[in-house]
């Protein structure tokens, strides 16, 4: 119970330095490339593509070190023959350890980096010739910066999910637990950063105090590693391709595991688009200080957070991947039924403020909470599935290949390459001119999915349900996700 409590708080510390990490190198590459849209699209999407990046390669390595063979190349020598199953778990709770040291020793030299791309961006800008050739630069050159400590992060994730699930055996209670810490984490570093650091200490004693929080996060990994003994660890699941389906038949796992990533990939993409939808809608309402913006964020991440730990406790009871799949069928269409509801929300929220704007009064602190409130009553039932449907994709995904690293390095990667893809596309401003009425044709094809109306009634619902459950499915939402939350222009 104290090793896990202990892993848990280490990984809540590595959440808060990463989403600090985030905040502070936006806030130093737009200072260069400019307060605009798409450089702040040009810092996310090298930000979320290193997670995506570094998550893939940890998938590829968690195999080698699952069966003893660490060996990335020529050179790197191999475990010994007599290395026991709990010395090779340990060596991902060391490989995290490693990776979060990386981002510590990059975060000391970015500062200087950070420098040297400033002196090349004016010239590179005054003989730019065209705004296309300049896009390119900032998102290469930005890119270029973050590629190493963005992947270092990611792969720690797979590791020390890897590291807990092969400890206590239960998939979906590891996982979610490990998403819900390091989701409250990020939490606490954006209200940290948007509130006091910044404005207390300044930009680059922050970044001092995230480097720390990393050292601690490294050093605590380490001397967990060091007093690990065997008598509280379990075995590893095995290494299989295939899992029974509640029917006594193999699962072809390749090809469903492949549309559930692609599902879970638009899902992410998704919930990108109705977290930039929701800061613009509420902003709106609230302005676009800073504090307004971290509260939307903190307010998205929690509910993120909450959701992962909710999942948490049921993910493991399912047994079967029919089960699974119809649980996660379920959070996503329950998910976007609640974004859908919430849209009229929208509407009533400015009278909602006018009226309880007084009972604030001239405490900062009250008036700060009263906005979340605002925030939590549009985004926290959607968020909260979001956060839900992650342990759920990971259980049902180890159930069917076993790959407990592999699995939830594809799943992590998946869910950080749709923002990534989705912030990072378009290549002209006019695309990323939201307009809250066009970017939301697609809301009546997800209502007719959702609620099938009957042709001849309008305000009779279709007995026949063959598409509530089309669209429950995880591949059968994919179609309206994407009709939904993507841009018209994009869409076939």
């Amino acid at each position: 119970m104290v090793h896990e409590l202990t892993l848990l708080v280490l990984f809540f510390l590595s959440g808060a330095a990463g989403l600090m990490y985030e905040v502070l190198w936006t806030e130093r590459f737009t200072l260069v490339i400019g307060h605009s849209v798409v450089a702040f699209s040009a810092v996310v999407a090298a930000f979320m593509g290193g997670l995506a990046l570094g998550s893939w390669l940890a998938g590829r390595i968690t195999p080698r070190l699952h069966r003893g063979t660490p060996r990335l190349h020529r050179g790197t020598p191999r475990l010994h023959r007599g290395t026991s199953r709990l010395d090779r778990r340990v060596l991902f709770l060391k490989a995290y350890a490693y990776l979060e040291f990386g981002v510590c020793l990059y975060a000391l030299i970015f500062p200087s980096l950070a420098k040297m791309f400033e002196g090349w961006y004016p010239f590179l800008a005054a003989h730019s010739p065209s705004w296309f050739h300049m896009l390119v630069f900032k998102f290469m050159g930005v890119g270029v910066l973050l590629i190493v400590p963005t992947t270092f992060l990611g792969a720690t994730f797979p590791f020390i999910a890897h590291y807990a699930v092969s400890r206590s055996g239960r998939t979906g209670r590891s996982v979610g637990r490990l998403y819900f810490v390091n989701s409250l984490g990020a939490a606490a570093g954006a209200l940290m950063c948007g509130f006091w650091l910044l404005r207390v200490l300044g930009w680059s004693s922050t970044l001092y105090v995230a480097i720390a929080l990393s050292a601690v996060a490294a050093g605590g990994a380490l001397l967990l590693a060091s007093r690990c003994r065997a008598g509280h660890s379990q075995e590893l699941p095995p290494e299989s391709g295939s899992a029974p389906d509640g029917t006594g038949s193999p699962v072809p796992t390749e090809q469903r595991v492949r549309w559930l990533l692609l599902a879970y990939f638009a899902t992410g993409a998704s919930a990108m688009m109705l977290q930039i939808a929701w800061s613009r809608l509420l902003t709106l309402l609230l302005g676009s200080s800073t504090y307004s913006i971290t509260l939307i964020l903190g307010t998205y991440i929690l509910g993120l957070s909450l959701g992962s730990l909710i999942a948490s406790r049921f993910a493991d009871r399912f047994r079967t991947t029919r089960q699974l799949d119809g649980v996660l069928g379920v959070i996503l269409g329950s998910t976007w039924i609640s974004a859908l509801l919430a849209l009229p929300v929208f509407g009533v929220l400015p009278y909602l403020f006018l009226k309880i704007r007084p009972l604030a009064g001239t405490s900062f602190t009250a008036y700060l909470g009263m906005e979340m409130v605002l925030c939590a009553l549009v985004m926290l039932l959607p968020t909260v599935g979001l956060g839900a449907a992650m342990p759920v994709v990971v259980r049902r995904i180890v159930l069917s290949r076993g790959l407990v690293g592999r699995d939830v390095a594809s799943v992590y990667a998946v869910n950080t390459l749709g923002p990534a893809v989705l912030v990072g596309t378009p290549s002209h401003p006019g695309a990323w001119s939201w307009n809250p009425g066009g970017d939301l044709d697609g809301l009546p094809d997800v209502c007719n999915q959702v609620v099938p109306v009957s042709p001849g009634h309008p305000g009779r619902l279709r007995h026949s349900g063959r598409n509530l459950p089309r669209f429950l499915s995880p591949v059968g939402s994919l179609r309206a996700q994407l009709r939904c939350f993507l841009p018209a222009q994009t869409f076939f």
